[in-house]
């Protein structure tokens, strides 16, 4: 039922030891921008900002709910602005990565599950905030078309 682990500890100067840590870092130094946050960011923003917006004009006669649109929207600056900063924070320690021109950028990228296209790459980024901004537009239909 249960499979014999085998136990092995790697110690400097083992063959099987391929890479040391020095050569980990440089390697993540100079991976190469794949400019997939510069095309999906603003696809991102412009879908919660078209989501809050529709929101926004479909429920401006009540104050309650204009509170709420606008938590959200201190949210999403949040939910964006952290990263800028902490982005904008590591660039004094450790240089970006290098940019590329668009033409010579691989048609696949590396994820957490392998190489996939660059619009598969973007799809995934973009899914959920498309999807909320029709959701906000759908609910805001359904909201409209109820009103006496």
């Amino acid at each position: 039922m249960f499979q014999k682990i085998e136990d092995r500890t790697v110690k400097a100067g083992d063959p099987d030891l391929r890479r040391n840590h020095q050569d980990i870092l440089l390697e993540t130094v100079e991976n190469p921008d794949d400019g997939l946050l510069a095309t999906a960011v603003p696809i991102m923003l412009v879908a919660y900002g078209v989501g809050l917006g529709i929101v926004a004009l479909s429920l401006a006669g009540s104050g309650a709910a204009l509170f709420a649109i606008l938590i959200s929207a201190g949210y999403g600056a949040v939910y964006f602005g952290v990263p800028l900063a902490m982005a904008r924070m590591r660039s004094a320690y450790t240089p970006l990565p290098l940019a590329v021109d668009a033409r010579r950028r691989p048609d696949q990228v590396s994820v957490f599950t392998g190489l996939i296209g660059r619009g598969e790459a973007v799809l995934q980024m973009v899914i959920v905030p498309l999807a909320v901004a029709a959701a906000l537009a759908g609910f805001s239909i359904i909201w409209l078309a109820v009103q006496p």
